[in-house]
């Protein structure tokens, strides 16, 4: 009787060692499967800098000047401000010559607006509210909150308020050096 249960026995555990077997692999591939590599972390962006770079007469253009076209009477201009003022700058024999501003005319010392961000041109008319990424403002001479614009002919200036004291300031006009006041602009705008 003895050999009769070991020859069942054996037949069991011959029927079920593969299944065993076959679940044990399962398990450790389940377990000893290699884990799914986390994905790369994005790079964090760099952040946007923009700001405005002390500069005089002869010197060369800083990196990431914000250069704003080819105007028939000064040739290439970039924005630049002096007191505090917005305006352009023009240059002579690639070097810096001077800064010019509206209602106070040139200065051969100012600064010269850069950045590392995408800048757009924006449309804005009168009594548009001044858009939240524009360049941050400053103030002028006059006590007015001032922005960095450009006329419909492209010459960069100064985009004044409505309420110098408003919360949503809205645009009043812009002034360049050359041709004056205008209701009508562009405004820059940084992201």
């Amino acid at each position: 009787m003895e050999t009769e249960v070991k020859v069942a026995l054996i037949g069991v555990l011959t029927a079920i060692i593969p299944a065993l077997i076959a679940l044990i692999g399962i398990c450790i591939q389940k377990k000893c499967k290699a884990p799914e590599p986390e994905p790369e972390p994005e790079p964090e962006p760099e952040p946007v800098i923009t700001k405005w770079i002390s500069c005089s007469r002869y010197d060369e253009l800083p990196v990431n000047f914000i250069y704003v076209g080819d105007i028939n009477y000064d040739g290439k201009v970039y924005i630049g401000r002096f007191n505090n003022t917005p305006g352009k700058v023009n240059i002579k024999n690639d070097k810096i010559w001077n800064f010019w501003v509206q209602g106070e005319g040139s200065s051969t010392h100012g600064e010269v607006l850069t950045t590392n961000g995408n800048y757009e041109w924006k449309n804005i008319n009168r009594g548009e509210l001044i858009p939240n990424n524009a360049v941050p403002h400053s103030i002028d001479k006059h006590g007015d909150k001032v922005w960095v614009g450009k006329n419909i002919m492209g010459e960069p200036g100064k985009i004044n308020c409505h309420d110098n004291d408003s919360q949503n300031p809205k645009m009043y006009n812009i002034w360049c050096h050359n041709d004056g006041r205008n209701e009508i602009a562009y405004i820059l705008t940084i992201s």
